[in-house]
């Protein structure tokens, strides 16, 4: 029951948000963000007025409350887009409504729930070999600390797994990076951040 409704919830707020006025004219893409502008630093367009900014900021809105509700395939585009709320410009407007375009195409997009390890490309199912999780020859004495308090866990035990890539330098201007996580209970998508390196 929880899950048909939550998805019904997030598919209506979608659908809502990508047939408002202001985004039902731009057309619908295959990426949420333009890679051919993938570096929204760079953009020399005027500055947008303030209802200019009030609009791109109204829609930077949405987009952050849709990441929120479980549509993380957006979260970098939208993560590149609000660092310019404060002082957009008419490039930063048109990448939003590009966004819109990718969420009208796709506003069904959702999170498996799978208890099985994640398949992993060829290339770190070779390289997972290489690595011993089991630090237990450089710590020989050491053991987890359990507390007895502890309910017994039920079913198979699941496979936690954490990504991360780094593009260092990512801001042309800034020469600030950037660092992609993902976190995996079994093949379930527990968490997702895009980070931008602070000054």
């Amino acid at each position: 029951m929880w899950k048909s409704v939550s998805e019904g919830s997030k598919l209506c707020f979608l659908l809502a948000i990508c047939s408002a006025p202001t985004t039902l004219l731009h057309p619908q893409h295959s990426c949420p963000y333009n890679r051919k502008a993938s570096h929204y630093e760079e953009d020399k367009s005027d500055f947008l007025d303030d209802a200019g900014k009030r609009q791109y900021q109204m829609l930077v809105g949405m987009v952050q409350w849709a990441v929120t509700i479980g549509q993380m395939d957006i979260a970098y585009a939208v993560s590149l887009l609000s660092r310019f709320s404060s002082a957009p410009r008419k490039g930063h407007l048109e990448l939003a409504f590009y966004l819109f375009g990718y969420l009208k195409k796709f506003p069904n997009k959702q999170l498996p729930v799978d208890s099985r390890p994640p398949e992993l490309c060829p290339t770190l199912t070779a390289t997972k070999g290489a690595f011993k999780a089991d630090f237990l020859e450089e710590y020989p004495d050491a053991k987890e600390d359990q507390d007895c308090r502890e309910p017994k866990a039920f079913g198979k035990p699941v496979q936690t797994s954490v990504f991360f890539d780094a593009n260092l330098a990512h801001n042309l201007v800034t020469r600030l990076s950037i660092t992609g996580l993902l976190v995996y209970v079994g093949s379930a998508l527990v968490s997702w951040t895009p980070k931008h390196m602070l000054l």
